[in-house]
């Protein structure tokens, strides 16, 4: 139910997943669906031990469902002594089509020019689209948060970045289990951000080409 306090006031901490399978050989995922690698799971208890320092009370955990980011939420809300994560389909990465599975390098190859130009095929999922999913799950977890504490939602580096446009900072990447915190607040009847704090990993992913694949 929507709360009708007018100030109301909630943190949303973004992270990213930790490193896939198919992060670790360059592969774009969009939606498909590898596992965290040994490097991920460490990454998650590691970012899980950060979070439970910095003095959060924590309305809960929420997630995208495809694996890397359900696993990494599920470890970082067992740490927490939280529930299980709600997982929400909104939270999904943003659809790569026809590159899903592909290596940079495969695509130039099929796709010459469009990685440099920031083009993408036909059924990549429109900017837009994912933009108005991503924040309509997140101003109804911030709507499920209020009065409870700060929210905790793991998700995709493509989705992030389509949040952190939609307020105004433009394109604000993170590597895995980086994160944003947002600092939200009630405006009419939605939410409206007015900070955007980043935050890093304690384990580092290796580092990679900008702009090499989607999360």
């Amino acid at each position: 139910m929507r709360t009708t306090e007018t100030d109301a006031n909630v943190d949303l901490v973004l992270v990213r997943h930790g490193q896939s399978e198919w992060n670790a050989v360059r592969r774009w995922q969009g939606t498909a669906d590898p596992p965290l690698t040994e490097l991920g799971r460490d990454q998650a208890k590691a970012q899980a031990e950060w979070l439970a320092g910095l003095g959060d009370e924590w309305a809960g955990v929420w997630s995208s469902p495809l694996e890397r980011a359900a696993h990494t939420a599920g470890i970082i809300a067992d740490h927490l002594g939280l529930p299980a994560p709600l997982h929400d389909v909104r939270l999904e990465e943003a659809y790569a089509g026809e590159w899903e599975g592909m290596t940079p390098t495969e695509i130039e190859r099929e796709w010459p020019g469009y990685l440099t130009r920031n083009d993408r095929p036909p059924s990549f999922e429109p900017d837009p689209v994912v933009r108005e999913r991503a924040w309509s799950a997140l101003a109804e977890i911030a709507d499920a948060a209020v009065g409870r504490g700060s929210a905790l939602v793991v998700t995709h580096s493509g989705l992030m970045r389509r949040v952190s446009e939609l307020h105004g900072y433009g394109e604000v990447a993170v590597p895995n289990l980086g994160g944003y915190r947002l600092a939200s607040v009630r405006d009419g009847d939605g939410w409206r951000v007015t900070d955007l704090t980043v935050f890093e990993p304690l384990i580092a992913s290796p580092a990679r080409p900008h702009r090499t694949h989607v999360d």
